[in-house]
């Protein structure tokens, strides 16, 4: 069965590896997953004329999923603390490829899935340049994460 949209903005907060830091008040931060949440229901009128609501979950969901503010937050290290840690940890890349997995799927990577890994990130070894590499090895990771949320395996709740 699908998540929520509860479920998917809770998810998306967790993976930023902290609580809504810009929203400091309970207040707020139930009134930003409510703006959130609206994005996917719409109104509709039953026969006695009251309104239900229902989720969508369709195209409206895939575009904040793709391009929606809160997701791209989600999956910047320079926004999201966790995946910054991440990157800058003292491990090796398929080993911060692996956590990724976990974090978002909770599941190791396929043998596929890694062999993929290694080959989008084996230009980084000729990369000299610390920064330079960390900040290509960041957008690699940025990328897997993008695409594990926007994968059906995400959204499906097992």
């Amino acid at each position: 069965k699908p998540l929520t949209a509860e479920q998917l903005y809770d998810s998306l907060l967790t993976l930023q590896g902290k609580p809504d830091q810009a929203d400091r008040s309970w207040e707020k931060h139930v009134r930003n997953r409510e703006d959130w949440v609206l994005q996917f229901v719409s109104s509709l009128e039953n026969d006695e004329n009251d309104e239900a609501s229902h989720f969508d979950g369709t195209i409206t969901q895939a575009l904040a999923m793709m391009n929606g503010s809160l997701v791209e937050r989600t999956v910047s290290p320079q926004q999201n603390t966790a995946l910054d840690r991440l990157v800058q940890a003292s491990l090796s890349d398929v080993e911060k490829f692996e956590r990724v997995c976990l974090s978002v799927l909770s599941r190791q990577p396929t043998p596929s899935e890694v062999a993929l890994f290694r080959k989008l990130t084996r230009p980084l070894r000729d990369i000299r340049n610390p920064r330079e590499r960390e900040m290509l090895l960041a957008s690699r990771l940025e990328d897997a994460v993008w695409a594990y949320l926007n994968s059906s395996e995400f959204i499906i709740n097992h």
